[in-house]
């Protein structure tokens, strides 16, 4: 059965191979890449409209959340550049806070 998959679970893909190209290849030898994207993708949108529903706005909410599972930072090695950003690690931070409350 194949997976329809939603707009945000493709670019998790597309970002994921150039990015993150050893979880890339992991999840494709797996055959899990496609639900593992649709997974992440549901999972940013459910945790945007949470945030939202607290009253935070939409481009706030999903600056907050994109970075969790659909645009993670990347892999060590992938380039010359691939530190985590400190918006990122700040909203692990966030995140965990929220989820504690």
């Amino acid at each position: 059965m194949e997976i329809k998959l939603r707009p945000l679970a493709l670019q998790a893909i597309e970002h994921w191979k150039e990015h993150l190209p050893k979880k890339y290849k992991a999840l494709k030898q797996a055959g899990t890449l496609n639900s593992e994207a649709l997974k992440a993708a549901e999972m940013t949108l459910d945790e945007q409209a949470e945030l939202i529903a607290q009253g935070y706005p939409p481009e706030a909410a999903w600056e907050m959340v994109r970075e969790l599972y659909v645009f993670q930072p990347e892999e060590e090695g992938a380039s010359e550049e691939a530190p985590a950003s400190s918006g990122y690690l700040l909203n692990i931070q966030l995140n965990k806070i929220l989820s504690e409350l």
